[in-house]
């Protein structure tokens, strides 16, 4: 392979020499230099970021004190609780409606 560029060279002989070699904690990712490294921990702390995240988005669950309906945001149970209220007056105009002819 040529290079063209000396720094590119260099680089590339770093990469070469053990004792620049260095570890990563996590997963033993072997990285030729501290900005390699420290890029590689940026994934990892992204990575931990994105998995507390969807933990908070879990762990908060409302109920419907009504079916037992669950779901992760507030918005979704209000919509949720109209739709029994639409119910209930729905079934409420309907028995106004129709007389009860069990008495008869």
């Amino acid at each position: 392979m040529l290079w063209f560029r000396r720094e590119l060279l260099k680089h590339h002989l770093k990469g070469h020499a053990s004792a620049t070699s260095l570890d990563c904690q996590i997963c033993n990712e072997n990285c030729q230099d501290r900005s390699t490294l420290e890029k590689h921990l940026e994934a990892h702390a992204d990575q931990q970021n994105e998995a507390s995240l969807a933990d908070k988005k879990t762990s908060q669950q409302w109920v419907c004190h009504e079916c037992g309906y669950t779901c992760t945001r507030s918005l979704n149970l209000q919509r949720h609780l109209m739709r029994h209220e639409r119910e209930k007056s729905a079934d409420a105009k309907k028995s106004k409606g129709t007389p009860n002819l069990s008495n008869f």
